[in-house]
């Protein structure tokens, strides 16, 4: 679309998961793709520090 050339011919996969609040108000998200990759994510989007600041937290398997 942009131009970009991409060094990996085939990118299909099928991905399958499951995501599930915690009492926290924390999600916890599992996903398995085609190729066995199993990657876990937990975040919160709305950790209010004041009533006009807050931030979120995320973290996952893929490290990112």
């Amino acid at each position: 679309m942009f131009r970009q050339t991409s060094n990996i011919n085939n990118r299909h996969t099928v991905v399958a998961g499951l995501a599930y609040t915690l009492p926290t108000l924390f999600v916890a998200d599992a996903r398995i793709d085609g190729d066995g990759k199993l990657r876990f994510q937990l975040g919160r989007d709305d950790i209010p520090l004041k009533s006009r600041l807050g931030f979120s937290l995320m973290g996952n398997t893929d490290k990112e």
